[in-house]
């Protein structure tokens, strides 16, 4: 309502005065019915003068007056000068009557929706869903409207938008969307501002919503995970193999390691008990085994053969 009031504050002020004036000289005129039947029409002038007074002052005062709603700047047009550097604050101001207009502009953070038609880096045709905040530089008001007008979504943000998706969109992989929103989005706000930032705007924020893909697309990427899975799936089972086998070894290596330690032990001790019986190794075995002889030799031996004791 108040932007409504702004931009038409002198149209509004003339118009009341216009009606007022005609008031007040209506007032002026009196219309009757004559003897002879006929309607006669007495003027009053000074009633008249009255209400073309009002009508006058109430125009300069309309054409004086201009009023900048909140969250606006004022733009003030010169006949025969055009747009002024000048920028108008929020609240009443006064113009040179009938010579000067003010077009309020919106400073305040305005968004602005779009869906951009890309393509990704392994050129995959995707759909995003943008929203831009952006508000025009309250200080350059005047040159947004010199160049632009009000039209400056359409004209100004619309088109770079478009632009700084497509080039960032360009960089990334089309499966790799949904883990680098964050960054795409900081990269079509870089790209953004570079293109609009001689123009009077201040993008203040990007958001990427969800990705809509290619149904062919998404059935490849289903297929990819299903097998991505089984193959970890493998791996996994792959591993645990090894795993149990590592532990078979490692217990047959540590069976080998004992019986090994046992017949280096049992070798020292002979070696040990044959020293102090100051015998070799093999005569200490030998006396070993005449300890346990039992004298018997045996009752046949073939001719030829040499008599052979085994001994236990």
């Amino acid at each position: 309502m108040n932007e409504f009031i702004g931009n038409n504050m002198q149209v509004l002020l003339m118009g009341a005065s216009v009606l007022i004036g005609i008031i007040v000289a209506l007032t002026g005129i009196h219309r009757y019915d004559a003897e002879d039947g006929e309607r006669s029409t007495i003027y009053n002038y000074k009633r008249l003068r009255q209400g073309g007074l009002v009508l006058f002052v109430g125009l300069v005062i309309a054409s004086t007056a201009a009023f900048v709603p909140t969250g606006n700047r004022g733009v003030v047009f010169g006949q025969g000068q055009g747009i002024q550097e000048e920028v108008l604050e929020e609240g009443l101001a006064v113009v040179f009557p009938f010579w000067e207009r003010v077009h309020n502009v919106n400073v305040q953070t305005q968004l602005y929706e779009y869906e951009s038609f890309v393509q990704t880096r392994d050129l995959q045709e995707v759909t995003l869903p943008i929203a831009v905040n952006f508000r025009v530089v309250a200080d350059e008001a005047s040159k947004v409207y010199q160049e632009v007008g009000r039209s400056y979504v359409e004209r100004i943000i619309a088109p770079a938008a478009f632009q700084a998706s497509t080039e960032a969109a360009g960089q990334i992989l089309a499966e790799s969307i949904a883990q680098s929103r964050a960054k795409l989005a900081s990269d079509i706000t870089d790209i953004l501002r570079g293109k609009v930032e001689g123009h009077g705007i201040f993008i203040e924020s990007v958001s990427v919503k969800d990705a809509v893909f290619d149904g062919d697309f998404i059935n490849a990427i289903k297929a990819k995970v299903i097998a991505d899975q089984k193959a970890e799936e493998s791996a996994r089972l792959v591993e645990v193999a090894l795993n149990e086998a590592s532990q078979v070894v490692a217990t047959a290596q540590g069976a080998a390691d004992a019986l090994a330690a046992i017949g280096l032990g049992e070798q020292r001790a002979i070696e040990a008990v044959a020293s102090a019986l100051d015998f070799s190794t093999n005569e200490y075995l030998l006396w070993q085994r005449l300890q346990v002889w039992d004298g018997a030799l045996p009752e046949t031996v073939l001719g030829g053969q040499d008599v052979i004791v085994d001994l236990p």
